[in-house]
């Protein structure tokens, strides 16, 4: 005899309507709830920032307009990769004089990925 699929039944590993709606649900409860525990209210938490050490990369006067400079920061680790930049026009956060001078990280923060390759 053969039976008959659940209709109902999804695949492992795919997400339907039904168990985004559910976990959606649960996260945002969950949410609310937290708010009535004690210490979880509306206490300020004092941010924590982590200080690197300063690193000399290339001489302003050097870099090329448009043409990166690789560098390793903070430290020399596969996740350490950045490029230093000299931009056509300024840049938010630049420096220099015309503050067109950035440097990015190529670590891609959603996937993991090296952009810089």
């Amino acid at each position: 005899m053969v039976s008959k699929k659940d209709e109902t039944e999804t695949e492992v590993g795919c997400l339907n309507r039904r168990a985004f709606l559910f976990a959606s649900g649960t996260v945002v409860g969950g949410t609310v709830l937290l708010t009535g525990v004690p210490g979880m209210g509306n206490k300020a938490v004092e941010a924590r920032m982590s200080r690197y050490p300063r690193m000399f990369i290339e001489n302003m006067s050097r870099l090329k307009m448009n043409k990166p400079v690789r560098f390793k920061y903070p430290d020399k680790g596969r996740n350490s990769n950045s490029i230093l930049v000299k931009m056509n026009e300024q840049a938010g956060g630049g420096v220099g004089a015309d503050r067109n001078v950035v440097a990015f990280n190529t670590l891609c923060t959603h996937m993991g990925g090296d952009m810089g390759k």
